[in-house]
Order: structure tokens, then C-alpha cells, then sequence
């Protein structure tokens, strides 16, 4: 019998931004699941915050 997956409490699929011919946030895509811990790390600069409060785009898929 197969194990049920859970499904993702938090996902992103294609998250990009662009801030003129720099892209900050190029095609990132996560799942975070139900009670799992997530730490998202890099230096300053590296679209940590860009891609945490991306809220929408043509491309990017974002479940809640």
C-alpha cells in the first residue's frame, strides 16, 4: 500500500523577479509541509526577502 504524501502547507513553482536587467529571483520553486521546519539563508543581497514577500506573478504559482 502506498504511503500518503502530505500535502504542502506553503509552495512555490516559477517565483522570479526582476529588477530591471537584474534578475533577483530567477525560477525558484519549494514545497514546505505541514509542521516542517524551513530556514531560508544566504548573504545579504541574494533575494531571501524578495522571494519570502513575492506575493504574485504571470508565472509563479504561490499556495498558502
Amino acid at each position: 500500500m502506498l504511503e500518503e504524501l502530505p500535502r504542502a502547507a506553503i509552495g512555490l513553482v516559477g517565483v522570479s523577479k526582476r529588477f530591471g536587467t537584474h534578475a533577483a529571483v530567477d525560477d525558484v520553486s519549494l514545497e514546505i509541509a505541514e509542521g516542517e521546519f524551513f530556514s531560508l539563508l544566504g548573504p545579504s543581497g541574494c533575494g531571501k526577502t524578495t522571494t519570502r514577500t513575492r506575493r504574485s506573478h504571470r508565472a509563479a504559482c504561490i499556495r498558502v
